[in-house]
C-alpha cells in the first residue's frame, strides 16, 4: 500500500463523517424551514376562511337591515296610509340603498312586508284591502307576504 491509499483510507471516513454531520444539520434546518413554509402556506387558507365568514356575516347583516327597513316602511304605510305608487317608489329606494336590484323577485322583500303588516297591527283579513299594497307585483307574492306575517311575533 502506498501513501496515497493510506491517506485516502484515513481521509475518506473522516470526510464521510464530516459530510454526514453537515448533512444532518442541514436536514434539521431543512425540516424547520419546511414546517415554517407549511405554516405560511396554510395561513392564507385560514385567512380566506375567516374572510369568507366575515363576508357572510356582513351579507347577513345587510340582508337583515334591508328586511328591517322594508318592514318599518310597511308599518309606516299601514298606520298612515298612502298610495301604492308612493309605497313602491319608497320600497325601490330602500332596495337600492341595500344594493338589491330586483326587489320585485326577491322573496325577502315580501316576507319583510308581511312582518311589517303584523307589526303595524294589520289583521290578516284586511291585508288585501290596503290601498298601498294594490301595486302590480305585490299580490303576485301574497303567499310570501302571509308567510312573513305568520313569522312575525310582534304586534305593536
Amino acid at each position: 500500500m502506498n501513501k496515497i491509499n493510506i491517506v485516502l483510507m484515513v481521509l475518506l471516513p473522516v470526510c464521510l463523517i464530516a459530510s454526514g454531520c453537515s448533512f444532518s444539520r442541514s436536514s434539521k434546518s431543512f425540516s424547520r424551514s419546511s414546517k415554517s413554509i407549511s405554516k405560511s402556506a396554510s395561513s392564507p387558507s385560514r385567512w380566506l376562511s375567516r374572510s369568507s365568514h366575515r363576508d357572510q356575516i356582513n351579507e347577513e347583516n345587510a340582508s337583515k337591515s334591508f328586511q328591517d327597513e322594508t318592514a318599518a316602511l310597511t308599518v309606516l304605510y299601514a298606520r298612515s296610509g298612502g298610495t301604492s305608487q308612493n309605497f313602491l317608489r319608497e320600497l325601490s329606494e330602500v332596495s337600492h340603498r341595500h344594493g338589491i336590484v330586483d326587489w320585485e323577485n326577491n322573496l325577502q322583500t315580501f316576507t319583510a312586508i308581511g312582518i311589517g303588516l303584523k307589526s303595524g297591527g294589520v289583521s290578516k283579513k284586511s291585508i288585501k284591502t290596503l290601498s298601498f299594497l294594490q301595486g302590480d307585483n305585490i299580490f303576485d307574492h301574497y303567499s310570501q307576504i302571509l308567510s312573513g306575517y305568520n313569522l312575525s311575533k310582534n304586534i305593536s
